[in-house]
């Protein structure tokens, strides 16, 4: 079977209806499982084995569609656009960034209660998505989407393999920039360029899905990077460690108004 551009099954109305009401949603079988192969192939490559295939070796888990082809894909001809523009009820659907999650087997790393929102340097219906094993009851090729302002967290995983999650983060049609001086520049531009009020476009937040047909294809979208470097060691791809401290500091009653703070190493793993 060929990889599917469209979700394997329609998105009801009652997937639209579940968004709004509670800000999450499970979309079943976006992905068919010849995408699900490919990708936790090459997820696995940077997740365990820590391979070098051309990520930043300080944040491997980030950007994966500079570099991996079949993540390229994914995002350019895959459902996942599709399907977050229908649940969002969205004109169209643009490209932020994509990411991995991932925890190890027999690991009771937590991630701490949070929301995406803070984080970002924009106005509007922003939505983050996982697209793989990310809540207990979803299985391979499902899609979650997740409005930032949802408190979520992760639990640790019990089971006896790695639990992989593939993140790609979209704009619906009424994002606008609104940059601040607490929020993560991880949208690859220059605070500079972030216009307070304007719509993001252009070659970094290429069009992926509108409902009139429209769509771009990845001739400007960027491959590599901004640096190079000489071969190292890769990071891991989630800091499990300091979600472990901060967690037995809440547990103590430690955490410091500071800590709460968006942060991106408070906000990075699920």
């Amino acid at each position: 079977m060929a990889l599917n551009t469209s979700p394997l099954r329609e998105i009801t109305q009652e997937d639209i209806d579940t968004y709004n009401r509670d800000g999450a949603v499970c979309i079943r079988k976006v992905l068919n499982q010849e995408w699900v192969d490919i990708l936790l192939e090459q997820a696995r490559e940077v997740i365990v084995e820590k391979k070098d295939v051309g990520l930043l070796p300080t944040i491997p888990g980030r950007y994966m569609a500079r570099c991996l082809p079949d993540y390229r894909k994914l995002m350019f001809e895959g459902p996942v656009a599709e399907a977050a523009g229908k649940v969002l009820q969205s004109k169209e659907i643009r490209f932020f960034f994509d990411e991995f999650f991932a925890k190890p087997p027999q690991s009771d790393a937590a991630t701490l209660w949070h929301c995406d929102r803070m984080a970002f340097p924009v106005e509007g219906k922003l939505v983050p998505f996982p697209t793989a094993d990310e809540l207990e009851f979803s299985e391979p090729g499902d899609m979650l989407v997740v409005h930032p302002w949802v408190l979520h967290y992760s639990a640790g995983n019990p089971t006896d393999d790695w639990r992989v999650a593939i993140s790609e983060r979209v704009f619906g049609d009424d994002i606008r920039w609104a940059p601040r001086p607490d929020c993560l520049n991880i949208a690859g531009v220059s605070f500079d360029e972030m216009l307070d009020g304007e719509k993001p476009e252009g070659p970094l937040f290429p069009l992926l899905w509108s409902q009139d047909g429209r769509k771009e294809d990845d001739s400007e979208y960027p491959r590599g990077f901004a640096t190079r470097w000489p071969k190292r060691d890769m990071g891991g791809v989630n800091e499990y460690d300091t979600f472990k401290k901060m967690k037995e500091k809440e547990d103590a009653g430690e955490l410091s108004v500071s800590e709460k703070s968006p942060d991106h190493k408070k906000v990075g793993a699920h």
